[in-house]
């Protein structure tokens, strides 16, 4: 669960219109270390999607899934022969 808190009514403005839209909201996650604020601590970040929106007044909160994590290739590096010439016979 995602939740924002004092939004103002321009993202109201921009939910609406992602609404209205095909388009997938997506949101990235990089968590950092408090001893460690030189970068990231996880590369690549997460790409969730987010799903269930709602928007009051005050807060905006939203579901954050994986939604194609069955199609993500693991480890997300792609071995090809043309990099890794020694795949090939």
């Amino acid at each position: 669960m995602v939740t924002l808190d004092n939004v103002s009514r321009e993202i109201v403005r921009h939910l609406d219109a992602a609404a209205e839209s095909q388009a997938v909201i997506e949101i990235t996650y990089r968590p950092y270390l408090s001893n460690d604020l030189e970068g990231p601590q996880m590369d690549p970040p997460i790409t969730l999607v987010l799903t269930e929106v709602e928007a009051d007044v005050q807060r905006v909160t939203a579901r954050a899934r994986m939604m194609d994590i069955g199609n993500k290739a693991f480890p997300s590096r792609t071995y090809s022969a043309r990099e890794f010439p020694g795949l090939t016979r």
